[in-house]
């Protein structure tokens, strides 16, 4: 089973693009996965964080019938807290072999000044990690 971490992005949508091209192939090796979306758990202007909860179940449920149309077991989640130490979690729990990511680019000044989720999780992670680049 793979972890897909998934936010709605344009980058987390391509990466469920690549998912669903490499399933279509005839030798595929992928027959389950767990999609999880993790939201901050800091409330920081008083935003009710339910109906974030319900967009992202909502946006989980899309993403979770489209890979399933592919004959994909899946599993969906949405979790609370800080983004790296969560996918770091729920990789643990279920039988994860391998964690897919995809990551776009970012301005110069700002990859150099900035942390991105993509680079610390393969900093952190001991499960192998499936880099995708982001193509437009």
């Amino acid at each position: 089973m793979s972890l897909l971490p998934y936010d709605g992005s344009e980058t987390a949508k391509y990466l469920i693009e690549q998912v669903k091209q490499h399933v279509s192939q005839p030798n595929r090796t992928l027959e389950a996965c767990y999609v999880c979306w993790v939201l901050d758990d800091v409330d920081r202007r008083g935003i009710p964080r339910e109906p974030k909860i319900q967009a992202a179940e909502a946006a989980l449920a899309t993403v979770k019938a489209e890979l399933i149309s592919l004959n994909l077991r899946v599993e969906t989640e949405v979790l609370l807290g800080a983004a790296v130490p969560e996918i770091l979690k729920a990789s643990l729990e279920p039988d994860i072999s391998a964690i897919a990511v995809c990551h776009g680019a970012k301005n110069q000044f700002l990859k150099m000044s900035v942390p991105s989720f993509t680079v610390e999780l393969l900093r952190q992670s001991w499960h192998p990690v499936i880099y995708l680049p982001f193509r437009k």
